[in-house]
């Protein structure tokens, strides 16, 4: 028709009208098309949101099964990943981020604490880079130093003052609230502090300009403030002083600053934004023998490590700050993954099983002409729509639990929701991606029954196929809440093994003083006579360390030693009552003794390690020295007593007596008391402290605490996995618990006419319930093997660990047993117990 009128239009008025014309009805039916296919979808998509409520509301308990499970389920997710982010954001905020190294050492066979990499750089490594390597910008010598503030009438102790380059402002983004950061730390003893530091010591008056004094010293001029230092850094200071103080603070030995042999530096560089970073990288490692010109380096290495790895990457001897681990991040995450899989496979194992239900509206809908596309849209959408009705229930228990979450991560976590684009995008999918992930396999399956088929009741709803999938979802699910409560049992038993570990000297009751003041070190004597005068204190002594972390050591020479023998000692410093003070055990020889002058300074006592070690057969008298002390002998032996943690095998270990005439030699009082009235006896130990150490601040721990902060990441592991696994198993029972509940309300009216033939509610529930408990049986299988190689690669990070017995498989399939047990009871028994009338009274 439009081709007549044109015809006719072209010939009485004009090509161009008619081409006009043709066009405006093109254009107009396209409009009117898309209008009507428009408000249709809006029709199709106002009623399957309909049905979607309508099946919601006709199905509570069904639907409640679904949404508790997928919003527990989305909280765990969430609250985990906003954890895994943050790890993830260390010193991400730095401008230049992406362009910052750190230098570290690997010395071969030097190995501390389990590994020879260290965080440690000679002073003249700085200047040997700059002419090395072109694509290097600015380097940043960073060297930790702390002591006692004194200021007016109060003594802090401060461990958190870093002495630095001026560059190290220019490389990091540590914006300064007050000062100019291009003057701030260019002369000797110019000091920045944080602005909670500047608050702590000055209040609201301008710090500017004003003195604080160092350890009695040094007086250190306040030239500017920091804004307070993010979290999510790999190291926290309050203070930062001039690179210039060293010269200060070595007046009279100036060289040694930037010697080759004072390793005493963090060195950390920036490489230009234009050069190719990977040249840079690939420049290392080199040898440190090739810039000091040492042949006594030639083993030892530089490397360089990304500044965005060093937190989740970086474990080296003398890191600044406790760093945490990628392993824990990718653990986390796959518990997190884990949950959300679990409460997927819920809602994916009910909409199935219930598909018998929706058989005869999928039919009716194909009938009428509906496409496969279009059921398969319809279900789909149902499924996001719960999975947003979820995550908008999980959104108020993540920032109810949050605070809480925060604080047993120890990390300062924020969810503002509204405040930020990316998240609420990351919501989005989040919803979207689990809502599809859940309901795929329901729309497949639901939108392939056949109208004739659905009819005629032979869609094959119970089918095997349908039921082997069912039962394989449940299988699944326990797998991951068995190895989830395997790892749980683990981990448990080997916090229990470190805590009830003999570590092989006492630590109950004993309360650790640090020492600050040099004339106390010299002199503690009359402090330890006046404190053992008090009844409730048992014992004292003195020693550079307690023994639960002895550092320091280095080489040594003894009575036969191969030349190219590099093994290092540990060394404690003690004095005359130590070794009896914390019940170390002889195995040869005696203690020190005054009796003996040359005790102090010329006798050993070595741990069993070190006699094993050396190789020695009788150690008692054989020469041996703590280079580069003279020649003495050893005294004797002690057993072995685990002075690291139990992570490390126990080293080597010279004791030797403290000297008072080297006051880095002694470090803290290690005080027995009696429990009873501690509080009085705290009082009274700070009371005498001040009376002979007024200037200096006193701090106390008691060791059995210092002890256990050592495995904190364990126990906040092992508390996590307990959580963990209680929701996981939660949301599996509810899965669990909703398929039993329909597979007995589907079985009603078998159940009545097996009770009105004589069966027993017991044997009823017995038949039905193996059903179930047999994939419990067979998930334990298959889970084993899995929990087994995961927990025990977990262990190798201790050297001294529990025992994966057979009773960790035993207790772990029992309990998931037990709770998939009493999970289906409660529904069989209520089916079977119910009266069978009711069930036939309509056949």
């Amino acid at each position: 028709d439009m081709q007549e009128v044109f015809t006719r239009m072209s010939r009485e008025r004009g090509f161009t009208v008619a081409c006009l014309w043709y066009w405006g009805q093109c254009l107009d039916a396209v409009i009117k098309d898309t209008l009507f296919n428009l408000r249709w979808r809006f029709v199709m998509f106002k009623n399957y949101l309909k049905v979607a409520f309508r099946n919601i509301k006709r199905s509570k308990g069904y639907s409640f099964i679904n949404i508790a499970g997928l919003s527990v389920g989305m909280t765990c997710f969430i609250l985990i990943m906003l954890h895994v982010k943050y790890e993830l954001s260390y010193d991400r905020y730095h401008e230049n981020a992406d362009e910052i190294y750190r230098v570290v050492m690997r010395h071969p066979g030097d190995v501390w604490l389990g590994t020879d990499w260290w965080n440690n750089n000679p002073g003249a490594l700085k200047a040997a880079l700059l002419g090395e390597c072109p694509e290097i910008h600015r380097i940043a010598r960073v060297r930790r130093y702390g002591g006692v503030i004194h200021h007016e009438n109060t003594h802090n102790i401060e461990n958190r003052l870093f002495i630095v380059d001026p560059e190290f402002l220019e490389i990091f983004t540590f914006p300064l609230k007050a000062g100019d950061s291009e003057t701030a730390l260019s002369e000797p003893l110019n000091l920045l502090l944080t602005e909670e530091m500047a608050e702590k010591y000055f209040g609201d008056e301008n710090p500017i300009g004003e003195i604080l004094n160092f350890d009695g010293q040094y007086d250190f001029k306040i030239t500017g403030i920091l804004k307070n230092i993010p979290d999510n850094s790999h190291f926290q200071f309050d203070f930062l002083a001039s690179f210039k103080t060293l010269y200060t603070i070595y007046r009279g030995r100036e060289n040694s600053v930037e010697m080759w042999g004072n390793n005493n530096y963090k060195t950390y560089v920036q490489v230009r934004k234009d050069d190719n970073r990977e040249n840079f990288e690939n420049r290392f490692p080199v040898s440190v023998e090739k810039f000091s010109g040492r042949e006594s380096d030639s083993k030892s290495e530089f490397h360089v490590q990304r500044l965005t790895d060093i937190h989740l990457k970086g474990h080296m001897n003398s890191e600044i700050d406790e760093n945490s681990d990628i392993r824990y991040v990718y653990l986390f995450s796959a518990v997190a993954f884990l949950i959300m899989l679990i409460a997927c496979l819920n809602y994916m194992n009910l909409s199935t099983a219930r598909s018998a239900k929706r058989s005869r509206e999928v039919g009716v809908r194909k009938v009428v002409g509906a496409g496969r596309i279009n059921l398969i849209r319809q279900f789909l959408g149902e499924a996001v729509i719960l999975s947003v009705i979820a995550i908008s229930i999980s959104l108020i228990f993540v920032k109810l639990l949050l605070p809480a979450f925060g604080s047993f991560v120890e990390r300062e976590l924020s969810f503002e929701f509204f405040g930020s684009v990316n998240l609420f995008l990351s919501l989005i999918c989040i919803a979207v991606s689990v809502g599809l992930m859940s309901g795929i396999y329901p729309a497949f399956f639901l939108s392939s029954f056949k109208p004739g088929n659905v009819i005629k009741n032979v869609s094959g709803l119970g089918s095997k196929t349908n039921i082997s999938l069912r039962n394989t979802l449940v299988v699944f699910q326990f797998i991951i809440s068995i190895i989830l409560i395997f790892c749980t049992i683990v981990i448990y038993n080997q916090l229990q093994f470190i805590s009830q570990k003999d570590l092989g000297y006492h630590k109950d009751h004993i309360i650790i003083v640090d020492i600050y003041d040099d004339n106390l070190r010299t002199n503690y004597e009359p402090l330890k006579t006046e404190l053992l005068q008090y009844s409730k204190i048992l014992d004292i002594t003195v020693s550079r360390h307690s023994p639960a972390f002895i550092t320091g050591g280095g080489g040594a020479d003894w009575e036969g030693k191969y030349e190219d023998d590099n093994t290092n000692f540990y060394i404690a410093y003690v004095d005359y009552d130590f070794i009896d003070f914390y019940g170390l055990k002889f195995l040869e020889g005696r203690n020190f003794s005054k009796d003996f002058t040359t005790d102090a300074g010329k006798a050993y006592i070595l741990n069993k390690t070190a006699v094993e070690t050396i190789g020695w057969e009788d150690p008692v008298g054989k020469r041996f020295k703590r280079s580069p002390n003279e020649f003495g002998a050893v005294i004797g032996v002690v057993d072995n007593f685990h002075f690291h943690e139990l992570r490390s095998r126990i080293q080597p270990l010279v004791i030797v007596l403290i000297d008072p005439n080297k006051p880095w030699t002694i470090g803290c009082f290690s005080i027995k008391i009696s429990p009873e009235d501690i509080p009085g006896t705290l009082t009274f130990i700070e009371d005498k402290y001040k009376e002979f150490s007024s200037d200096y601040p006193f701090s106390y721990s008691f060791l059995d605490d210092r002890v256990d902060r050592m495995y904190r990441s364990e126990q906040r592991l092992g508390k996590s996995f307990i959580y963990f696994t209680v929701i996981a198993i939660f949301i599996a029972c509810l899965g669990l618990f909703g398929l039993v509940s329909y597979t007995a309300e589907c079985k009603t009216k078998e159940i009545g006419i097996r009770k009105v033939l004589g069966a027993s509610a017991s044997s009823i529930v017995v038949m039905h319930s193996k059903e179930f408990l047999k994939w419990v049986i067979l998930a334990n299988l298959v889970a084993y093997p899995i929990a087994y190689v995961l927990i025990n690669k977990w262990l190798q990070d201790f050297a001294y660990k529990t025992d994966i017995g057979i009773w960790t498989f035993i207790l772990s399939g029992t309990f998931a047993f037990i709770i998939a047990f009493f999970t289906v009871i409660y529904q069989l028994l209520k089916a079977a117990n119910a009266n069978p009338v009711d069930s036939l009274k309509y056949e």
